[in-house]
């Protein structure tokens, strides 16, 4: 199962970033236990401008983008 979360950030700051990261993360996680999957797989992470006419009145903002994989892992 592919899950999709999608965030929206108007600074550029490095901790900004890194705290958007978390809660993409923290995100699929609760998706992943919702749908009774222990562990999410793959995770990925796009950043893509949201677009030029928001650029021009405000400044750069992005939309950060994660997926990842669902799945049920046991130990053998």
């Amino acid at each position: 199962i592919d899950q999709l979360m999608k965030k929206n950030t108007a600074n550029g700051s490095n901790e900004d970033l890194d705290n958007l990261y978390k809660v993409a993360v923290d995100e699929l996680k609760n998706k992943a236990l919702k749908l009774k999957a222990n562990s999410v797989l793959g995770i990925n992470f796009q950043v893509l401008p949201i677009n030029i006419e928001q650029y021009i009145k405000q400044g750069p903002k992005y939309q950060i983008m994660a997926t990842g994989n669902l799945a049920w892992i046991e130990k053998i």
